[in-house]
């Protein structure tokens, strides 16, 4: 038991200094996401979406009134702030929750009833985050359509229609699924230690 409770003494150390960075990170992003903005806004040859498109090996390049514009460029680059700074929350979160889990194996207590509810919300944080990818990435893959102006591409011999096509990552699932079985785990071994110490 003293090895464990020095392993989770360490690793609480570890995601404390992580979490730590974190903060900060989150902080400084503010700052540079509207300096960013500003950058977008007022300087017309400042752009982060590029003029051409590469599919495999080939470049396309795009007419200069089919360039993405800059309120696109703006739409694109807050989405990715969004998505970025709502993800470092969650991964905040979720490094609060395990430091939660490791306090009662620091004191030599793992089968803690309050273990199991942390993980339960371990696996609610996983669902939430897979479902923010999943509309982050949809998101996504509409802003780059209508920038670069697919709909409005002729149609020819080779062209009949182009339509994004949307992908869904459904793993989280399982992965939330395995997480909230572990914690039935941990809760049924929380009450059979409660029963011990009972019976003690």
């Amino acid at each position: 038991m003293n090895k464990l409770n020095t392993i989770a003494k360490k690793l609480d150390t570890f995601i404390k200094v992580i979490s730590l960075i974190l903060i900060i990170g989150l902080a400084v992003s503010i700052p540079i996401f509207i300096l960013n903005i500003l950058i977008l806004k007022f300087d017309p040859n400042c752009s982060i979406l590029t003029d051409f498109i590469e599919l495999g090996n080939f470049k396309f390049t795009l007419s200069p009134q089919n360039a993405p514009s800059t309120n696109a460029a703006m739409l694109y680059f807050t989405l990715d702030f969004a998505f970025l700074f709502l993800s470092g929350i969650l991964c905040y979160i979720f490094l609060r929750v395990i430091r939660n889990i490791l306090k009662p194996i620091i004191l030599e207590q793992p089968f803690h009833l309050t273990t199991s509810v942390n993980m339960k919300k371990l696996g609610w944080i996983y669902i939430i985050f897979g479902i923010v990818v999943n509309i982050f990435t949809i998101a996504e893959s509409l802003i780059l359509y209508y920038s670069y102006n697919w709909d409005k591409i002729p149609t020819n011999d080779f062209f009949t229609k182009i339509t994004p096509q949307f992908t869904f990552d459904l793993d989280f699932i399982f992965v939330s699924a395995f997480i909230f079985l572990l914690s039935y785990i941990f809760k049924y071994g929380a009450e059979l230690q409660q029963q011990v110490d009972e019976t003690l």
